[in-house]
């Protein structure tokens, strides 16, 4: 709840206060949350050493609090935060990651400054449907960029994911004041675009704030608005205490819980199901002449994700993936990249022809050509942070 000092008038934002004579002008003070200054430092309820935002103490991109509150004395300053980077960081195959936060109806990317840079554009390919499908999927949310449909943060768990784990990530924004709504048809189409989540619902337009409390009596029994009563307070003395509680502005009303938990659950198992899913293939096996073999091999990506972002590659944050020719009595003379199969174009490597770096693109595929000298049996094995790993074996004959 908030509290206001009834030494003031109240205009028609609050019904349940006093209402200003004809011609008089009125006013009120806002004096903040609901709560006690326990320990006399001036903050209400604020009792522990400090503040730490769990979305400004990330290790990149970091900023100190007097750019922006909640960053913590260094990154990985809370306790919590630094048991989940631990966690992540021993588990490398993370490819795709969401944090879920609570008010405005948003899916956000990165990145979260202007400063970085926008991300590559075939990440952004990647970024924009999994997005956008997440859109469909939970109506009245908005696929937004974060810095600049937004705003800017600094040491960000997202931009701590993309920028030094390779992975790709989105922030939620769960609740949407927007669906506490109380019109029929018709009201619904005449209805002008009205204040949308952001600041607190005694910031809101009137009309938005009047409709959330019909809401309130009607779908929830008046549990999100508290009428006004007096209260003695400890520090302010005699005050009046009610309004929007704190349910109302950060959480949906239980009845619309389910649908929310569930819409966002199928978001993020949509980005699942486009996480690399790999296939190998050794689609050509050709005697050239004795003791000589052409082989073809195809890796083939099937989802949307690639086995590495482009921003990983631009940055070189870890290996690629490697595809390795061998056998017992076999040795590779020659192999690269297959260009063209039907001209026979190959882009060969020039030390080490037996093992070749790679990444497979979402939705696409990488083709090899290897020169085999020898005879019996080779294995080619396929091994890649986000792609899996793959081995297969053929016989040269």
């Amino acid at each position: 709840m908030q509290f206001l000092s009834t030494s003031f008038v109240t205009s028609l934002f609050f019904p349940y206060l006093v209402r200003v004579k004809p011609g008089e002008k009125g006013e009120w003070t806002l004096l903040g949350q609901e709560g006690i200054d326990n320990d006399g430092d001036g903050r209400i309820n604020e009792d522990s050493e400090g503040y730490v935002d769990g979305n400004r103490n990330w290790g990149f991109d970091w900023m100190p609090p007097y750019v922006q509150a909640g960053a913590g004395d260094y990154p990985f300053s809370g306790t919590g935060i630094k048991a989940i980077a631990e966690y992540v960081r021993k588990r490398p195959n993370i490819c795709i990651a969401w944090a879920l936060h609570n008010s405005g109806g948003m899916y956000l990317r990165g990145p979260s400054s202007k400063g970085l840079g926008e991300y590559p554009p075939q990440d952004i390919a990647v970024y924009d449907y999994i997005g956008e499908q997440a859109e469909r999927i939970t109506p009245g949310y908005q696929y937004l960029i974060a810095w600049k449909d937004l705003y800017t943060t600094y040491g960000d768990f997202i931009e701590w994911m993309v920028g030094s784990n390779g992975a790709y990530a989105y922030v939620i924004e769960l609740f949407q004041s927007s669906t506490e709504t109380f019109k029929s048809r018709k009201e619904e189409k005449r209805a002008k675009p009205g204040t949308e989540e952001g600041g607190m619902p005694f910031m809101e337009n009137i009309d938005v704030a009047r409709e959330r409390l019909k809401f309130s009596d009607h779908l929830v029994q008046g549990e999100l608005y508290k009428p006004w009563k007096a209260y003695k307070h400890p520090t302010y003395g005699d005050i009046e205490i009610g309004g929007w509680v704190k349910f109302s502005s950060r959480l949906s009303a239980p009845f619309m819980l389910k649908d929310l938990v569930h819409r966002n659950a199928m978001a993020m198992l949509f980005s699942a199901k486009h996480t690399p899913e790999v296939e190998l293939d050794v689609f050509n096996v050709k005697k050239i002449e004795k003791g000589l073999y052409r082989v073809r091999t195809r890796l083939l990506n099937k989802r949307a994700t690639p086995t590495m972002s482009y921003y990983s590659q631009k940055k070189n944050l870890y290996p690629k993936d490697m595809l390795k020719v061998s056998g017992k009595n076999a040795k590779v003379l020659a192999g690269g990249t297959l260009n063209d199969i039907y001209r026979d174009q190959v882009t060969y490597k020039q030390h080490r022809p037996e093992l070749q770096f790679l990444f497979v693109p979402g939705f696409g595929k990488v083709e090899h050509q290897f020169l085999v000298e020898g005879k019996g049996e080779i294995t080619l094995k396929y091994s890649s942070r986000f792609g899996g790993k793959i081995t297969k074996t053929v016989e040269l004959k």
